[in-house]
């Protein structure tokens, strides 16, 4: 949300929240077409990582605040996707990767946590070929956490992982092509791998460490996880963490420095496309000719409104009502839907789209 005051010392203006919020409104609704798009060239890729976020959400008539889930959707071509849920149930992921209406849905390389939502969403989903890859920045946290407890272990754990974090380090330098990556990987990256999987099997099984310590929780996660990095030796285009979609979510961490939570549930999916298309880069898409991006803060939303698929029904004849669903809007009197503006400097009301 824009700082009110801020923006009133410097140019004069004093903008109402009301008429922020409906401005907001508006440029979901206008942007939501665009975000289907992104959402179904997601789907029609083979890799997709993904994580989400606690958001606190006002619950209307309870006088406290909930919890809400962004979740993000991060691809290296389409760039991230938030979507709003009130939980993290595994049926959330339904929203964004099966397809509706006859559609194709997601069928590749889930990269994500240890959350077991993924793992139930992929078994309940068994006719897709979905395959889970674990991300190894959650599983060297663990052992960073359990550094006090055990720290020779714990450290020589976290260099070894280092020693994968130095290759990556350098292919990435030398911007090497997923097949030369999947081929250094199998050189150099695989003993470093097996060596710290047969680690991790000894210490359970012959070391008596406390499963419920920092350490034993570390060894069981990783464990857990360990099995699900392969996919990075069979395809050089996946990473070895979801180090992009932390940094995607980041962006709605600094924002709560001007607000404090979402206004109720049912306007969090509004949040969820306007971050989406601020996570966006110049490079990242050009969706039916339209250009977003934020190349400065002052620059914000630039989006070329003629050029966006406002009217995709009539152009491929097969879109229609689904750009819009009913499920995802909010119903709005006739008042509103009339009229989105601002009187302007002479009394005049002024209809921002």
């Amino acid at each position: 949300m824009l700082n009110t005051k801020l923006f009133q010392a410097s140019h004069g203006i004093d903008l109402k929240r009301n008429v922020m919020c409906n401005w907001h409104d508006h440029l979901a609704d206008r942007l939501l077409p665009l975000y289907d798009l992104i959402a179904e060239r997601i789907r029609m890729s083979d890799y997709v990582r993904i994580d989400e976020t606690p958001i606190p959400c006002l619950e209307p008539g309870v006088g406290k605040t909930a919890t809400g889930y962004f979740w993000v959707y991060q691809h290296a071509e389409h760039g991230p996707l938030f979507d709003w849920h009130k939980s993290r149930a595994n049926t959330c992921l339904d929203q964004i990767l099966i397809g509706k209406n006859g559609k194709p849905s997601f069928n590749g390389y889930l990269q994500s946590d240890g959350l077991r939502a993924y793992r139930t969403f992929i078994e309940r989903h068994l006719e897709l070929n979905i395959i889970p890859v674990s991300c190894l920045t959650h599983i060297r946290r663990k052992f960073w956490e359990a550094r006090h407890d055990h720290p020779r272990l714990s450290r020589w754990i976290i260099r070894q992982i280092g020693k994968i974090y130095r290759i990556e380090k350098r292919l990435k330098k030398e911007k090497a092509a997923p097949l030369d990556r999947q081929h250094t990987r199998w050189l150099e990256t695989r003993r470093h791998y097996d060596h710290l999987r047969k680690l991790f099997h000894h210490l359970e099984k012959h070391r008596r460490i406390l499963p419920k310590s920092k350490l034993g929780k570390a060894l069981s996660y990783a464990r857990d996880q360990w099995g699900h990095l392969e996919p990075c030796f069979m395809d050089g285009q996946i990473e070895f963490d979801n180090n992009h979609t932390e940094g995607a979510i980041r962006p709605t961490k600094l924002g709560m420095k001007n607000w404090m939570f979402i206004g109720r549930d049912e306007t969090g999916w509004r949040s969820a496309v306007i971050y989406t298309f601020a996570g966006q880069t110049p490079s990242t898409h050009d969706l039916h000719g339209a250009f977003v991006g934020l190349a400065t803060p002052s620059q914000g939303l630039a989006i070329d409104v003629d050029q966006t698929p406002f009217e995709i029904g009539s152009q491929s004849g097969d879109r229609g009502d689904e750009t819009f669903p009913e499920d995802r809007r909010i119903n709005r009197s006739e008042e509103t839907q009339k009229g989105v503006g601002a009187w302007d400097a002479i009394g005049q009301w002024r209809p921002i789209f």
